[in-house]
């Protein structure tokens, strides 16, 4: 069942705050729910990414973190990516990337979290069914991984590049712990941009709502993240309602499908807690509407 306690911001949204001033500002928004990045240095359009490396962090300095997302009801984890490639040419970097993903999993398991979001890459020069097998074994082994922990693994949606790919992978990966992290906002990476120019609001919702239901109707939407696409330039990570996507309809489908993961605000906005402030308000607007059966305008 969605409801208002699981909505809330990756902290990448009050990028050049400190992690701490971050957190206090989520909790004092109202949120329940906050995503932080296993990870630092790392930037956006807006500045620097609050976030941790937990494998640096000493055994003080994690009882802090740990007091300091209490009073949180939902906490999940975006494990490192850019930079930090699970499939490479490379096997020292491979190694390395895929040993980050395991702390991330240490990190949500550690501050009672429920999820890790995770990407699956490229590896240059080679075509996707040269190392098909090795991701799903990949992929499992990080599910074994995270199961001792009892820690969900959410791999993010915009690779593989196709609709059919990205759900064949999760379905073939078959795990219980390893499913979906769908990013409304990256699907663009499954539509070439001409053939969106033509009506982008009916076809790259279309899209999206097929992608919904090919994920629930295999029960692998584990978490979702949400921003809105700006029609102009298909610019995502802008605020919600200022864009292409179909909020009602989305929400709708979702509760169709009895979601009950974590709704997490990803953006990229100068004002960014006045976005947050918004966000919410036209998130539990929508849900409170279609609870009610309203079909009035949303705002």
């Amino acid at each position: 069942m969605i409801t208002e306690s699981k909505i809330g911001p990756n902290l990448a949204s009050l990028a050049n705050y400190t992690l701490r001033d971050a957190l206090n500002i989520t909790a004092e928004l109202g949120f329940e729910t906050v995503e932080i990045a296993a990870y630092t240095n790392a930037t956006h359009s807006q500045g620097y990414i609050p976030g941790f490396w937990f494998d640096e962090l000493s055994g003080e300095e994690r009882g802090r973190l740990r007091r300091m997302v209490s009073s949180f009801s939902h906490l999940s984890i975006h494990a490192p990516f850019v930079g930090y490639p699970l499939f490479a040419c490379d096997e020292w970097i491979e190694k390395e990337s895929r040993r980050r993903v395991k702390v991330a999993i240490d990190a949500t398991a550690f501050l009672d979290g429920s999820l890790t979001v995770i990407h699956a890459n490229p590896r240059p020069n080679r075509q996707l069914d040269e190392y098909w097998d090795e991701m799903i074994q990949v992929f499992r082994e990080i599910g074994d991984y995270a199961m001792a922990y009892g820690v969900r693994v959410g791999i993010e949606t915009g690779f593989p590049d196709t609709v059919e790919n990205f759900v064949r992978l999760i379905e073939e990966i078959d795990h219980d712990y390893v499913g979906a992290t769908l990013d409304v906002g990256h699907l663009l990476t499954y539509i070439d941009r001409e053939t969106l120019s033509v009506n982008p609001r009916v076809i790259y919702n279309d899209l999206l709502l097929r992608m919904v239901r090919l994920l629930g109707e295999a029960d692998k939407l584990f978490h979702i993240h949400l921003h809105d696409v700006r029609e102009k330039d298909l610019l995502d990570h802008k605020a919600l309602g200022s864009g292409i996507i179909d909020f009602p309809r989305l929400f709708k489908a979702l509760m169709d499908l009895n979601y009950d993961g974590l709704l997490i605000f990803e953006f990229e906005e100068p004002d960014k807690i006045g976005t947050l402030i918004r966000a919410k308000r036209f998130i539990e607007d929508v849900i409170t509407s279609l609870k009610q059966g309203s079909h009035h305008k949303i705002t």
